[in-house]
């Protein structure tokens, strides 16, 4: 059945995100997030020295040992934040006012009871006229597809996170999806309160399987490195 918490179904939002890398490029991103959680964001570019002795500092913290290909990719992805617009946003807004690996809760009900949704938002502010800004760091490598084609797999995330906002009260919702690898073209979804009902049923449409006990697994590239795959039938012989 499904997990619960104080009797209610509950879901991490992250769980019903399609794109995840693989278990080097998971460790790559999370390197990659958490020199941005440090970083001053409005500030000028940091030295690329010092985000490098910074990593090393994080991997000690963690027991996390990265090759030398891994550690600058993860340096020049953070980097790269600096050529992005959401860097020409933030510092408008002032560092004060940003909100970092901010967390979120709601109850989301579908006549069956409610399921409670979490997430964390990499970055969030709202804006003097309301707007309520939400960015999300991807760090995958994009192989010859452009932003667009690979953001489709994150539209769930991006309605789910937007839903939150939107239920905690916010009028209106932009969600960057900041690849960056490319950071120039962010790909951005806008929501206002006349979209929540519809977003309401995108969310119960995917809850559907977490409420009958349904959890197939679905065959991805990671996969090819996944200790159990012999015993997954996403990836069984047909």
């Amino acid at each position: 059945g499904s997990p619960t918490l104080d009797g209610e179904a509950y879901l991490e939002a992250d769980s019903v995100i399609d794109g995840v890398e693989a278990s080097s490029g998971r460790e790559v991103g999370l390197l990659t997030h958490a020199l941005l959680e440090q970083a001053d964001l409005c500030g000028p570019l940091p030295g690329e020295d010092r985000l490098r002795a910074q990593a090393r500092a994080l991997m000690a913290a963690r027991g996390v040992l990265l090759g030398e290909p891994e550690t600058e990719r993860a340096v020049e992805l953070a980097c790269n934040f600096w050529r992005s617009p959401v860097h020409e946003a933030v510092s408008r807004v002032g560092e004060r006012d940003l909100l970092r690996e901010a967390p979120f809760l709601f109850a989301q009900g579908d006549g069956q009871g409610d399921i409670l949704v979490s997430g964390l938002l990499d970055l969030a502010w709202v804006e003097a006229d309301g707007l309520y800004r939400i960015v999300d760091y991807k760090t995958n490598r994009l192989e010859h597809r452009t932003p667009r084609e690979v953001a489709e797999g994150y539209r769930l995330q991006a309605q789910v996170y937007s839903l939150g906002a939107l239920a905690s009260g916010a009028e209106k919702v932009r969600m960057d999806l900041l690849f960056l690898e490319q950071p120039t073209d962010p790909i951005v979804f806008e929501y206002g309160r006349s979209d929540r009902g519809l977003l309401e049923e995108c969310l119960a449409a995917s809850m559907a399987g977490l409420r009958e006990g349904r959890f197939a697994p679905a065959k991805g590239r990671e996969c090819v490195v996944c200790p159990v795959s012999d015993l997954c039938e996403a990836v069984a012989p047909e």
